[in-house]
């Protein structure tokens, strides 16, 4: 809301404050004594916390790092049974960003053949290795995944660690090992970069056996790098006894001792992973701390308020008057980036008669801010969002500029050809990146923006509403976009208050059609399920295809009750297919993300399915990858209570967005219905890695004991080809489009 300034209740302010001055200056003169005390004791505390809390992050991230490159050999090797198939896949994994040095396919003969990420090389043979490697690879092919001590290799000339994974073929057999080799000064950078967040710690990553794997920056514990904790100079006889009592029992711990004249506390973090364990030392006392130091400084510096308090009270009472402007213009504007903010940008806007002049409006956005902001940091993205609002000093035809959200910027320009805007936006984007090309940024920063010109009839208020309209129907994509609010614009906005007039009358009049697309079981040729899907059937016998108006739902949330219209509908279809035709064909439907994350979801189909009466075993319920890969926690628990109610469940679209193993593994499903995209492909080279990829999916899935169903059969060559990788189900109009109910019932049954 707007922020406005009166005078007279300034002035009450000044009073209340200076009564406030004078009661808090002999309040603070009986508190500060009493208060020293307790705030020291609490400063240990919590300076004690700290200090353990920091402890068990670097630890978790140690243990994320690793687990992470396991995971990622994990993965590989699921789809590597030779070493040509880990030449061809490595291109197509995300393991070039990860630490690994060398990639290794380990035959049993003891042969290897290797995949260097780093450029350097290893001893490609298993007699030639260092004893840790032999010992992780030995228990590779034993079938546990393994990682080996750290160790020096004299070829790449560095120290390293080697992680290794048993390769397995279709009947479960050990045939090969996938080895990564990592440098550790990966580790060293954690512990770096922890001991530069935290400087009063030091930290070091050990073996069971106290060999040192990383160290942080410090001097305490640098040794060679062949060297064991044990021989630090800090540790007499009885701190290594419990040191070592520590790493044997694998429990977190506590070791005070006294090195020097100064006391330190020693953390044992076991990380879980390899019998490897987190070390952190208090290398500071309290008193040396920036904190105790600041309670030293605060306590000084009330002790000096409490003498110069009424001096101050006056004062005060003089700049505070002078502020009362400055308050003035910081209510219109975001001190981070000097521009606008949304209030004052409104009122500026209102004062423009549009009747009179032509105006052109900017909505300007930085696509994915958030996933920026993660990666890059606050401090880094506050500068970009700073370096937007400076570059637009260099635009003269920029009238206002207003920050109105975290990443979005209002623009109000001179300029109302589309040509001129155009080439201002571009003009200005490359200013931009100009600017920022000193920033050290990993991903690249992609701008995207709306416009409309102003109408006679405008007003603030709706030349506003044109471009937020615009930005939300902008598709998605990662080059610099401008689009503007023209006639088409128009037209679909028009279309999309038409359609949300009339869908709750839709429903009332049963427009909604289901129409069903059978699914054919491929070894039998039989139709065995079907998909329900709906059309909208309008009085003028026009027909609205879902394209047209799901997005639209999911947007105003009426996608809910369409939903549960037709999931009532179809227990209905279900129920008369079993009376009159003896038949139990399984139908599934498609859930919107909007009512399956309702806590109501699973009682509303449960008294739906009570009260027709119908075998919820013959109902399938599809649930989107996408949604399940956003929605992950919250949707295991949903899908647990669908199977409970005795529904099937379905992913739906599997391979079209990128967290599908992570998915498979978490969520428990019946189906596994792949993205029709996979068979639909022209491109030869794509069509080849996408067989390739269904084969092993499919081979996946039945591991899992999961049907598959491939959408998307189009062609009789389709159809071969699923039957070649075993897929149960093929879907698509090869077989036949969706049909009405009628149609169906009368071709089918």
């Amino acid at each position: 809301m707007d922020m406005f300034f009166d005078e007279t209740q300034i002035k009450k302010k000044l009073r209340r404050i200076t009564i406030i001055s004078v009661l808090a200056i002999a309040i603070l003169s009986g508190l500060i004594f009493t208060s020293y005390s307790s705030i020291k004791l609490y400063l240990s505390s919590t300076y004690s916390h700290m200090v353990h809390t920091e402890s068990n992050e670097i630890a978790i991230t140690l243990k994320r790092e690793i687990l992470g490159d396991l995971n990622a050999l994990k993965t590989l090797s699921i789809f590597t049974k030779d070493e040509e198939m880990l030449k061809l896949q490595l291109p197509n994994r995300n393991l070039q960003s990860s630490n690994f040095d060398i990639i290794g396919f380990w035959h049993p003969d003891g042969s290897c053949t290797q995949v260097s990420l780093s450029g350097v090389n290893t001893n490609n043979h298993f007699s030639q290795l260092a004893l840790e490697v032999q010992i992780a690879i030995i228990h590779a092919f034993e079938g546990q995944s393994a990682i080996s001590d750290p160790y020096f290799s004299t070829s790449a000339h560095k120290r390293l660690c080697t992680i290794c994974v048993p390769i397995r073929d279709e009947n479960d057999n050990i045939i090969a090992v996938l080895s990564g080799a990592k440098d550790l000064v990966n580790f060293n950078r954690t512990l770096l970069r922890a001991s530069e967040r935290f400087p009063e710690i030091n930290s070091v990553l050990v073996t069971g056996k106290g060999k040192i794997v990383a160290n942080g920056i410090f001097s305490l514990f640098q040794n060679p790098d062949d060297a064991n904790i044990f021989n630090s100079p800090l540790l007499n006889d009885e701190i290594k006894h419990k040191l070592n009592d520590a790493l044997q029992k694998q429990l977190p711990s506590n070791i005070s001792f006294k090195y020097l004249n100064n006391d330190y506390t020693m953390h044992v973090n076991p990380i879980v992973v390899n019998d490897w364990f987190l070390i952190t030392l208090e290398i500071a006392k309290l008193t040396d701390t920036p904190g105790y130091s600041s309670l030293i400084a605060v306590i000084y510096t009330l002790a000096f308020l409490l003498i110069c308090g009424l001096i101050s009270a006056i004062v005060f009472y003089i700049y505070i008057r002078r502020g009362y402007n400055k308050q003035l213009e910081l209510a219109s504007f975001y001190l981070l980036t000097g521009a606008y903010n949304i209030f004052k940008f409104k009122k500026e806007l209102g004062n423009i008669s549009f009747k009179e002049n032509k105006f052109t409006l900017i909505a300007f956005n930085i696509r994915d801010f958030h996933y920026l902001n993660e990666i890059a940091g606050t401090d880094v993205c506050n500068e970009i969002l700073k370096t937007i609002v400076v570059s637009t000093k260099n635009f003269k035809e920029i009238i206002y500029k207003c920050r109105t959200r975290v990443d979005q910027f209002y623009l109000l320009i001179a300029p109302t050809e589309p040509t001129d805007i155009n080439k201002l936006f571009f003009d200005f984007v490359h200013k931009i990146e100009n600017n920022l090309s000193d920033f050290s940024i990993q991903l690249p920063i992609v701008f995207y923006a709306s416009y409309a010109v102003s109408t006679t009839d405008d007003n603030d208020a709706t030349l506003l509403h044109k471009v937020d309209f615009v930005q939300k129907q902008m598709k998605k994509s990662y080059v610099h976009q401008l689009e503007a609010y023209d006639d088409k614009t128009h037209q679909q906005e028009k279309f999309i208050k038409k359609i949300e007039s009339k869908m709750r009358k839709a429903l009332e009049n049963d427009e909604f059609k289901i129409y069903l697309q059978p699914k054919i079981e491929i070894s039998s040729g039989k139709v065995v399920a079907a998909e329900a899907v709906v059309r909208w059937h309008q009085p003028d016998g026009s027909i609205i295809f879902p394209n047209d108006f799901i997005n639209i739902f999911e947007e105003n949330g009426f996608c809910v009750d369409l939903d549960l219209y037709n999931f009532q509908k179809i227990c209905v279809i279900v129920k008369n297919l079993q009376q009159k035709f003896k038949t139990n064909i399984n139908i599934s439907i498609n859930q919107s993300m909007n009512l399956l994350l309702r806590k109501d979801y699973i009682a509303n189909i449960h008294k739906i399915i009570d009260k027709n009466g119908v075998d919820p075993k013959l109902i399938t319920v599809e649930i989107l990858e996408s949604i399940a890969a956003q929605n992950i926690n919250e949707l295991i628990n949903c899908v647990n209570n669908i199977h409970f109610l005795g529904l099937k469940v379905a992913l739906d679209d599997f391979g079209s967005g990128y967290s599908s193993l992570n998915v498979l593994s978490q969520i428990k499903i019946d189906e596994l219905k792949f993205d029709k995209e996979f068979l639909m492909e022209k491109d030869p080279i794509k069509q080849k890695y996408n067989e390739e990829i269904l084969r092993h999916m499919t081979e996946l899935a039945a591991s899992f004991n999961i049907n598959t169903v491939a959408e998307g059969c189009e062609t009789e060559q389709n159809l071969n080809f699923l039957k070649k990788i075993k897929c149960n189900i093929a879907q698509g109009y090869f077989f036949d489009k969706p049909l009405l109910l009628e149609k169906f019932i009368e071709k089918y049954l």
